[in-house]
């Protein structure tokens, strides 16, 4: 960490939407080791779960199932594991070891309870994140304000924002950067987690990063050449090389583009992700991505008739995807047009 500017690798976790984080054993212990080597602060190795540990899926049902795919020289590297619907009173307490950091992410609907799960967290001795999904488009200001003042009387490590649907763009960044740092006490880590529906994310990640209060830390997510769920997300590689350029750190790229050579052009082979704009659309309109989805599958259907349709979706129908719905819209736009 140069500059109090926390990076955090999440391509294990975020990555795992492709797989359902079945990467194979090789595949998760060349990733940490080569991290750990690169120098990234943070690696979130992926999400809890109740299953039963699999040496070839990055899934965890502890912090000591978490333990076997960490080398036994990890450098300085912190790890992270991610709680969601997962009740964290099911992993042991802090023991004062390198996975020190569990981040709590939910949804608007199950504020409460994941504010619980926060306390529960910070309770059994670990630094806490809270990931708060599509938090921009799910508050009201009034909302984020009230949350960002709970979240001052919880007093986590962190907060982090996700773009879940790629709805910022730089006045919006600007805007929820400058509402949280009015209002989150200035020892609370802000992050961001960047998603690439309009392909901006890397200049979304500079503009947050000059926005940055000196006195306050912040922190930000990538995945190794963007992998996750189409459209992707921001790429470790770029943010890495800025910071390297622009902020004096040095983090051994080489490491980083040996992983990519080895690993994640192979796996985007299989399963592509990156810039299409069917999600930029759905982003527009701020709706679910698996709309979008529904709708590249049909393969009958031209960006035109996608703008089109992707209007029709409304209300609580927005964040949380309903086939039933998508199934509609698609079916009276073909008989109507």
């Amino acid at each position: 960490m140069k500059d109090n500017i926390i990076l955090l690798d999440t391509s294990l976790r975020d990555g795992g939407h492709l797989n359902d984080s079945r990467f194979g054993k090789d595949m998760i212990l060349d990733t940490v080791l080569g991290l750990c080597k690169a120098g990234l602060d943070y690696i979130e190795l992926g999400f809890l779960t109740t299953d039963d540990y699999d040496e070839n899926v990055s899934l965890f049902r502890n912090v000591a199932d978490a333990r076997k795919v960490i080398p036994e020289n990890s450098y300085d590297t912190r790890f992270a594991l991610m709680a969601y619907r997962f009740d964290v009173n099911n992993i042991e307490d802090y023991d004062g070891g390198n996975v020190d950091l569990i981040r709590t992410t939910f949804h608007v609907y199950d504020f409460e309870e994941g504010i619980e799960n926060c306390k529960k967290t910070i309770n059994k001795g670990y630094k806490c994140s809270v990931n708060l999904i599509n938090f921009y488009g799910a508050y009201t200001e009034e909302q984020k304000i009230e949350n960002f003042k709970r979240i001052n009387d919880l007093h986590p490590f962190a907060i982090s924002m996700a773009d879940t649907y790629g709805l910022l763009d730089m006045p919006e960044i600007e805007y929820i950067y400058e509402l949280a740092d009015k209002y989150l006490d200035k020892d609370i880590t802000l992050g961001i987690h960047l998603h690439e529906n309009k392909g901006i994310s890397y200049a979304m990640a500079q503009r947050f990063l000059q926005l940055k209060s000196p006195e306050r830390k912040a922190l930000v997510d990538g995945t190794l050449y963007g992998i996750g769920e189409v459209p992707g997300n921001l790429r470790l590689e770029q943010i890495c090389e800025f910071m390297n350029k622009y902020h004096g750190t040095d983090y051994k790229m080489d490491e980083i583009y040996s992983l990519i050579d080895k690993y994640y052009i192979k796996e985007k082979a299989k399963k592509d992700w990156d810039y299409e704009l069917p999600y930029a659309i759905s982003s527009k309109y701020g709706i679910n991505r698996k709309y979008a989805q529904f709708l590249i599958e049909k393969g009958d259907v031209g960006m035109y008739d996608i703008n089109k349709i992707l209007s029709n979706v409304h209300g609580a129908d927005k964040p949380s995807y309903n086939k039933v719905l998508a199934a509609k819209i698609y079916e009276d736009y073909k008989n109507n047009n």
